[in-house]
């Protein structure tokens, strides 16, 4: 996680040198990367996150999952999207992918407050 960010400051400065000059596709991808930084951050280093809501629900103990892979997948996934901004910036598919992934984003974590009947996202 932590090389992770450091790849998305890095990269996340450079393009604020060049943002004239950058297509839309990065500009969105980068600005996903922050906002998927504090997401990941928010999962893993605050108790009580969407994860070990849904492990919960699910009767799965934290214990049972190699959270070192886990955190690894997400990663990887995260590199390799970032990355796929940067080589192909003028495609617009990745440009509507990162939007389909906000929304589902706000979906999902929606449907886990509703699931666990809580009033709003700070009872968790």
């Amino acid at each position: 996680m932590h090389i992770f960010i450091i790849i998305v400051a890095i990269l996340t400065a450079y393009d604020l040198l060049n943002w004239n000059d950058i297509s839309p596709v990065r500009k969105l991808v980068n600005i996903f990367a922050i906002l998927a930084i504090l997401h990941e951050i928010e999962e893993k280093y605050w108790p009580g996150g969407f994860a070990e809501l849904m492990l919960k629900k699910l009767n799965v103990s934290i214990n049972d999952l190699d959270v070192g892979r886990a955190n690894l997948s997400v990663v990887i996934f995260w590199l390799v999207y970032i990355g796929l901004g940067y080589i192909f910036d003028n495609i617009t598919f990745l440009f509507m992918m990162t939007i389909i992934l906000s929304l589902f984003e706000a979906f999902i974590h929606t449907a886990g407050i509703k699931i666990h009947k809580l009033d709003k996202p700070s009872q968790v």
